[in-house]
């Protein structure tokens, strides 16, 4: 098993795109937290696409929990909308109750189009 995901950034017109691939592992997740925040900054982009559906394997759900509040201790404030697009077995909607209770403009969802359709719709600020 790799350390880390395989990782695809790419810019596309209203977001930014990133692709992930591999084993699900808490401690990658924690990494690839920083790589898409990282990335974000870099294009200066203010929505992002996580596309996570070639990640295989379960994750704990206490892990559910933490990952919850670091993606809002990374991402609440910033001002950058982060939308997972994943399999049933990938992020779950309560990592996203977590880190929306702690400020984060984040979300999960099953289907592509939904993730983008949630990115591009106007924020309430």
């Amino acid at each position: 098993m790799s350390d880390d995901y395989q990782i695809e950034v790419r810019p596309e017109v209203d977001f930014l795109r990133i692709t992930v691939s591999g084993e699900r592992g808490f401690q990658q997740t924690e990494r690839l937290l920083r790589v898409i925040l990282a990335e974000a900054k870099a294009h200066g982009a203010r929505r992002v696409l996580l596309d996570s559906t070639a990640v295989t394997g379960p994750l704990a759900l206490t892990y559910r929990y933490t990952l919850g509040e670091q993606v809002a201790q990374l991402f609440a404030g910033t001002g950058i909308r982060l939308a997972v697009s994943t399999t049933s077995e990938g992020a779950s909607p309560f990592t996203a109750t977590i880190a929306r209770g702690r400020g984060a403009e984040y979300a999960v969802f099953y289907s592509e189009a939904e993730a983008a359709a949630w990115l591009l719709k106007p924020t309430a600020s």
